[in-house]
């Protein structure tokens, strides 16, 4: 089993894709993980763009029931309410999970009603590129809840 992390486009800001790198290489040290980018197209025809998005990204699922997708629309837990979410899956989840955030325009209503777990980092809205950083750093985090590993706070 792994964690899989798939998303439209490379993280442009340098800053923000060494933390990404750092924080991948960080949780790589408790389960195998793979990062997953993919190219995205229809920039200009956003209804378009959110169709091919959400189509790679179930792609990559495999099966939907294995989809975490990042929505301002889903469940928001703290941080050791995540450690025992993920721990759960790690555990009873015989396939990898995929965490999945969405590309500037984020998903339509159709697929958030798909039935994969809808996961919100906050009430606020963050750009892409740093709901990456947050989600890769509380993924992290919850494994040093789940290890007893002391972090810093």
């Amino acid at each position: 089993m792994k964690i899989k992390f798939v998303w439209p486009g490379e993280t442009k800001d340098s800053r923000l894709l060494s933390l990404e790198e750092e924080y991948l290489k960080k949780i790589s040290m408790f389960v195998k993980t793979e990062k997953i980018v993919f190219k995205s197209k229809f920039n200009r025809e956003r209804e378009k763009q959110i169709a091919f998005e959400q189509g790679e990204i179930e792609k990559r699922a495999g099966n939907i029931r294995n989809l975490i997708l990042l929505t301002e629309k889903g469940k928001e837990m703290d941080s050791f309410a995540f450690a025992e979410f993920l721990r759960k899956k790690l555990d009873f989840q015989p396939d990898d999970i995929v965490f999945a955030v969405g590309g500037e325009n984020g998903f339509s209503e159709d697929f958030l009603k798909k039935g994969m777990f809808l996961l919100s980092l906050s009430k606020m809205t963050f750009t892409h590129e740093l709901a990456r950083i947050i989600l890769l750093e509380q993924v992290y985090r919850a494994f040093t809840i789940m290890r007893n590993i002391k972090y810093q706070r």
